[in-house]
């Protein structure tokens, strides 16, 4: 003889159905806009001066970020509580006998919550996966930025050393009667021109060190030694066609859209044994499949894009650093070339200055496309799921 069974039973089953956490987990968004400072803070000065700072490699902030995410302790949060409903649910759904059933009803909270109580569980851990991931990569840009502020202080500080030597060497010529009173004012003009750009790249190397105290969870004012890390990051991937191909198998948004069409297709098959499909609640059932199967296909074409432009990206990247590099030097080799000019008489104070300014734009240029060139790296790391 069947029991039936009572209806509040099938009710407490639908605790599967809240499992599912977010498809998109948001990470800790852009750090305050004050900036904070290089060393230790003024009421621990003593302190400062008889401890140096920390050393900082990529994978150790990499490991304090990922230990200290917000959005990554919620997000594991949420995934124990996902088991432990799924847990409750497996252990409800093992009182229902399968010869007991005889409705489209019974049948989902017996098959359909075990089914996506395994894909909650798949899925969460891809999220999960593909969450840190994404806080990785921001630790990496933050990090880049630093070191890229740093060497920004540094060839601004080279740039001053250079018109601070140009007003010395014009000063020299002005008492030797060789020059006019006009090229010390260029000159001069120059140098403060040179602190003005020192004083805004220490300024930028602030923020640049507080954006990274900010993601790691860490003291804002907190120094740090970067490891000097100016080599180029060497791609795995060689071809769009083999980033394209991770991508399809390792992206999360592809497995879980997968998972969820496979939930679809056990609706239909259990209106198909246990009802009729023709029937409105049958046809709402193919409907969800449909439009399941479209988002597999649509999910592919919009992961298909990302990869692409971050591949492009990359190739565009490497295209500049490469001219940048060539370019800056031949602009060293120029302002070589003007310096010898002007002491033999050949050149103006205001030719040397010119030629000098575009020396440090160059710099400047190319220690940005360095730090563009790895950070297209890391993105197209992070768009095929690695």
């Amino acid at each position: 003889m069947r029991r039936p069974h009572a209806q509040k039973r099938w009710a407490a089953l639908a605790l599967a159905a809240a499992c599912l956490l977010p498809t998109a987990p948001i990470l800790a968004g852009s750090a305050a806009a004050d900036p904070g400072t290089l060393s230790a803070p003024a009421s621990s000065a003593s302190q400062s001066q008889s401890q140096s700072p920390e050393t900082l490699t990529l994978a150790k902030a990499i490991e304090i970020a990922l230990a200290s995410n917000h959005d990554l302790a919620m997000l594991r949060i949420d995934m124990d509580t996902a088991d432990t409903n799924g847990r409750l649910v497996r252990a409800q759904v093992k009182e229902i006998d399968g010869d007991d059933i005889e409705s489209v009803d019974a049948a989902k909270q017996k098959y359909y919550n075990e089914a996506q109580i395994e894909a909650t569980k798949k899925i969460n851990q891809l999220s999960l996966k593909a969450a840190e991931s994404a806080a990785k990569l921001e630790v990496q840009k933050r990090y880049y930025a630093c070191i890229n502020a740093q060497k920004e202080v540094e060839l601004q500080e080279q740039s001053l050393q250079r018109a601070e030597t140009n007003l010395s060497m014009v000063k020299a010529k002005l008492e030797a009667g060789a020059a006019a009173k006009t090229d010390v004012t260029q000159a001069e003009v120059s140098v403060q021109n040179a602190k003005a750009s020192l004083e805004s790249a220490q300024n930028g190397l602030k923020a640049a060190w507080l954006n990274l105290n900010h993601y790691l969870g860490v003291d804002l004012t907190k120094s740090w030694k970067l490891e000097d890390s100016t080599q180029l990051l060497k791609p795995d991937i060689t071809s769009l066609e083999q980033a394209l191909d991770l991508a399809l198998k390792q992206r999360y948004e592809i497995q879980q859209s997968q998972e969820e069409e496979k939930l679809a297709e056990l609706t239909v098959e259990l209106y198909s044994k246990y009802s009729i499909l023709s029937s409105y609640q049958g046809k709402i059932a193919r409907n969800q499949l449909e439009k399941a199967k479209a988002n597999v296909e649509e999910t592919k074409r919009g992961i298909m894009v990302e990869v692409m432009q971050a591949f492009d990206n990359l190739q565009s990247s490497k295209t500049n650093m490469e001219t940048y590099e060539k370019a800056k030097e031949l602009a060293a080799e120029n302002y070589r070339a003007m310096k010898i000019r002007y002491e033999n008489g050949l050149a103006t104070s205001y030719e040397v200055v010119e030629v000098e300014e575009a020396y440090t734009k160059s710099e400047n240029q190319y220690n940005e496309a360095v730090k563009n060139y790895n950070i297209a790296v890391l993105t197209l790391q992070n768009a095929v799921g690695e």
